[in-house]
């Protein structure tokens, strides 16, 4: 049976390991999807967030996508995780480590934001960014509010330049 909700892949491992009867770590990101399996109508978030390594990070409430592109030459990448200098899967080394990340040499990939509406544009071809800026910084102040939820690294929010936006008059 479909459901409406929101859901991300973060949510997946939760639900597993409720679905067998085993805890959650608590620093492992995602909530378990059983009580949406269990009733259509649980609540369970407001928005889902996505995003490719080093390049745009999307939120979206459902109805409103947003595709928020680093900013032009915020640079460096860092990559957080894996703290062994060279993994079994891995055939290039990834150290050194420094404070739990290592700096990654990749460009900027720098792109307007783009802010779609799903209801009248489900392929996303049409950028509203422009046309409405105020759903435009509701949706970054979300994003924003969502990378801090996830204790996302402070320069995340400097890269995405959604640092300092706020809701408010255009």
């Amino acid at each position: 049976e479909r459901r409406d909700q929101l859901v991300q892949l973060v949510d997946i491992y939760p639900t597993v390991l409720e679905a067998v009867n085993r805890p959650c770590p608590d620093d492992r990101h995602g909530r378990s999807l059983m009580p949406v399996l269990e009733d259509a109508d649980a609540d369970h978030c407001d928005y889902a967030i996505a995003g490719q390594f080093g390049m745009s990070t999307t939120i979206t409430d459902g109805e409103w996508i947003l595709h928020q592109s680093p900013v032009e030459g915020n640079e460096p990448l860092y990559w957080y995780g894996h703290h062994e200098s060279k993994a079994p899967f891995m055939p290039y080394d990834l150290g050194p480590y420094e404070d739990g990340r290592r700096e990654v040499d990749v460009e900027s990939w720098a792109a307007p934001a783009w802010l779609s509406d799903k209801r009248d544009d489900p392929n996303e071809l049409v950028n509203l960014a422009d046309e409405r800026p105020d759903k435009l910084r509701e949706m970054q102040v979300a994003l924003r509010e969502t990378l801090v939820d996830l204790d996302a690294p402070d320069e995340q929010l400097d890269r995405l330049g959604v640092r300092d936006v706020a809701v408010g008059p255009d």
